[in-house]
């Protein structure tokens, strides 16, 4: 199970009734918004998730799972100018998009990590928002 708390990420296996944390993950800035998203989880053997482990950067995390280990490596990383308000996973899975305080939102490939577009929205916008279909997307601004 991967659990999310103030300051950290871990992955923990229950055995019995105790919960042992296999692999911690820290934020590279402390005190930043720490925010996940689980990408996919086969087999228990891989684990992918997003992170937003500095104001300007998420990154694509991988853990390699082992019955001996667990191995954290950071597949991809998604840098953008200014301070990260929110973050989504595209419905197809191909994409990362990135909304900033700069009045931009950007659309990066996931595997890849290239800018596919860097589109202008009002600098007081939150709360990124994708419909299922991924044709439409939609914020909050506070003007």
């Amino acid at each position: 199970m991967l659990v999310v708390s103030p300051g950290k990420v871990s992955l923990c296996r229950e055995n019995n009734t105790e919960i042992k944390s296999l692999v911690e993950i820290k934020p590279k800035e402390a005190g930043g918004m720490l925010k996940t998203q689980v990408l996919r989880d086969a087999n228990l053997e891989h684990l992918s998730f997003l992170m937003n482990s500095r104001k300007d950067l998420v990154e694509l995390v991988e853990i390699s799972i082992t019955q001996e280990a667990a191995t954290p490596a950071v597949k991809q990383f998604y840098r953008v100018d200014g301070t990260i308000r929110d973050f989504k996973l595209h419905p197809s899975n191909d994409y990362v998009v990135i909304l900033t305080d700069q009045g931009f939102y950007y659309v990066f490939g996931l595997e890849n990590g290239d800018i596919r577009a860097k589109l202008q929205c009002p600098k007081t916008s939150r709360d990124l928002q994708i419909d299922p279909s991924g044709l439409y997307l939609s914020v909050i601004a506070d003007d």
